[in-house]
């Protein structure tokens, strides 16, 4: 798990795998920020359960302020 975290990837798990009018398995996973991603597969083949994807970046403003934190903590008084 610490891998996926450090290499930028986020875990979602399967909570639904409907067949949809087209005539494909559209598998639903719902991520760990709570987002929801979709897949859509064959009929005759099942949704993984797990699936990984690129976690979503940090907007540039939170970067920065968790920089500036772990400065601070680092400094010797």
């Amino acid at each position: 798990m610490i891998e996926l975290i450090i290499s930028g990837m986020m875990t979602c798990s399967l909570f639904g795998q409907p067949i949809i009018e087209g005539g494909d398995r559209q598998c639903r996973y719902r991520c760990q920020d709570k987002s929801l991603v979709y897949q859509s597969t064959n009929p005759k083949y099942w949704c993984p359960r797990i699936l990984h994807v690129p976690a979503p970046k940090k907007p540039l403003w939170k970067r920065k302020e968790n920089d500036k934190s772990n400065r601070r903590s680092k400094r010797i008084p």
